[in-house]
C-alpha cells in the first residue's frame, strides 16, 4: 500500500497520510527489528500488529510441518515483542485441508481440534511475549476453515485464553455475503482488530461497503481495538489521507 520505497520512505507515508500505526510481515520483520523501532520512534508512528505469513499452515498434514509452523509462530512472536508490537495475526490454512480422509462430522472438526491443541500450547509463548496471536478469518476463495469472525469468536472463546482473540475483515466478510454489523457483534469480546477494505480490495469508500453502519456498530458495542487498513495496490499520500479522513469522521 505504501509502495515498493526503503522502509524509511513507507513510515514518513503513512505518517503523512495520517495513520497512528504501520504494520509489518512476519517474514521481512527479524532483519529490519533495531530499524523499525528507530523509525517508529523517529517518526512517531507506532507498529501495533504483525502478519504471521506463515510459510507451512498450523494444520499441516505431517507433525513434521505442525511443529515447523509453531515454531514459526514463536518466532514471529518474539519479533513482535521486539518491535513493541501487541498482536500478531495467524491464518491456520489456506486453500483446501491438507487431511485426505473422511471423518465424521467432516475434516474440518479434525482441523479445529487440531488447531485448539497448538494454540493452547501458543498461548504460553504469546503471555510471555505479551502479544496476542489473533486469528482472521478469511473468505471461501482463499480457506475453507474458519471464514467467519462469528465462527472465530466461538472457536477461540472455546480455548479460553487472553492471548488468543479474533479479528475480522470488510472485504472478506463482503465477499462471503455476511451481515457485517452481526458478525461483529456476535465476536464481541473476542474480536480485537478490525480491517477495513473495500470491494476489490479499494480504499474505505471507494467501492460500496457500507463503513458508516460497521463504524457505528463498533462505536455501540464500545470496540477499542485498531481499525487497520489493508488493500491492494499503491497509493498516493493524499489518496490515503483522504480516505483516513474519511474513517476518522465515521469515527
Amino acid at each position: 500500500m505504501l509502495g515498493e520505497v526503503p522502509l524509511s520512505e513507507r513510515f514518513a507515508r503513512a505518517r503523512d497520510a495520517g495513520f497512528d500505526g504501520i504494520d509489518l510481515r512476519g517474514d521481512e520483520v527479524s532483519g529490519v527489528l533495531s530499524v523499525a523501532r528507530a523509525l517508529a520512534d523517529q517518526f512517531q508512528v507506532e507498529i501495533p500488529t504483525v502478519y504471521g505469513r506463515l510459510r507451512v499452515p498450523l494444520v499441516a498434514a505431517t507433525a513434521a510441518e505442525r511443529t515447523r509452523a509453531m515454531d514459526i509462530v514463536r518466532e514471529r512472536l518474539r519479533c513482535a515483542s521486539a518491535l513493541g508490537a501487541s498482536a500478531l495475526i495467524v491464518v491456520p490454512v489456506f486453500g483446501e485441508p491438507r487431511f485426505l480422509f473422511d471423518w465424521p462430522g467432516g475434516i474440518d472438526a479434525v482441523e479445529l481440534a487440531l488447531l485448539a491443541v497448538e494454540l493452547k500450547e501458543l498461548a504460553t509463548d504469546a503471555a510471555a511475549c505479551e502479544v496476542a496471536i489473533l486469528l482472521e478469518p478469511l473468505n471461501r476463495q482463499e480457506t475453507h476453515l474458519l471464514r467467519s469472525p462469528a465462527a472465530t469468536a466461538d472457536f477461540v472463546r472455546r480455548i479460553d485464553n487472553p492471548w488468543v482473540a479474533a479479528m475480522a475483515d470488510t472485504y472478506h466478510m463482503d465477499l462471503e455475503h455476511q451481515d457485517a454489523v452481526a458478525e461483529l457483534r456476535h465476536a464481541g469480546d473476542q474480536l480485537r482488530l478490525v480491517h477495513l477494505s473495500d470491494r476489490h480490495r479499494r480504499l474505505p469508500g471507494a467501492g460500496g461497503i457500507d463503513f458508516p453502519t460497521i463504524i457505528r456498530a463498533l462505536r455501540t458495542q464500545d470496540y477499542r481495538g485498531y481499525l487497520g487498513f489493508e488493500c491492494r495496490g499503491t497509493f498516493e499520500v493524499d489518496d490515503l489521507k483522504e480516505s483516513v479522513s474519511y474513517v476518522r469522521s465515521l469515527m
